[in-house]
């Protein structure tokens, strides 16, 4: 299963990498963005897009994370703003422990595609949730 956490991985970042500089382009005040990942015990990949306007203030963050859970894992993916406010949310993927391989591999094929349609449907909301940074 660790292959295929690494392989989502190898699909997550690059879509990262693209919205980072796609929102930093839209909008007109400076903005710092970084990108993550990590695992552990409970959380087998952790990803994530943050974006802030200055290190005191509010980040807004689009996070992935795949839960370990004991029948499998969930994939979940949010767009959050300060303490936890949910922007937006996209279905999550539940994959069995059991689940063959092959069949793993296109759920996560088919989560992918869904989360890169979830980044051009849910842009405006995290446009504007960035460039409301630091603003009151």
């Amino acid at each position: 299963m660790s292959q295929q956490f690494d392989y989502l991985e190898s699909r997550l970042r690059p879509n990262l990498e693209a919205l980072s500089a796609k929102v930093e382009s839209s909008i007109k005040h400076p903005i710092t963005s970084r990108i993550g990942f990590s695992k552990n015990d409970f959380f087998p990949l952790r990803a994530y897009l943050s974006f802030l306007r200055d290190r005191i203030g509010d980040e807004v963050v689009l996070s992935v994370d795949v839960k370990k859970y004991d029948e499998g894992f969930i994939i979940e993916c949010e767009i959050l703003k300060g303490e936890g406010q949910i922007l937006a949310e996209m279905p999550s993927l539940s994959i069995e422990i059991n689940a063959p391989a092959i069949e793993t591999s296109s759920l996560m094929d088919q989560w992918v595609t869904n989360f890169e349609c979830f980044l051009i449907e849910s842009f405006d909301v995290l446009r504007s949730a960035v460039d409301s940074l630091g603003s009151n």
